[in-house]
């Protein structure tokens, strides 16, 4: 993986985020934000800059 910090910033940039978005029959619309599991080189270089992966992501209200 390297220490390059352009190395370590395309790394931390594959980590994939995921908008689900579900119509209710209500007409209302459930929305949110999750987080693919990284894999096992994006995990250990989290853990090396002492960043905390949320599961999910707050939604911000509109």
């Amino acid at each position: 993986m390297g220490s390059e910090p352009r190395k370590v910033l395309d790394e931390i940039a594959q980590i994939k985020a995921v908008d689900v978005v579900m119509p209710t029959r209500q007409g209302m619309v459930i929305r949110k934000w999750c987080i693919a599991q990284p894999t096992k080189a994006q995990s250990t270089l989290i853990q090396m800059l002492g960043l905390y992966l949320p599961q999910r992501l707050k939604i911000q209200q509109m």
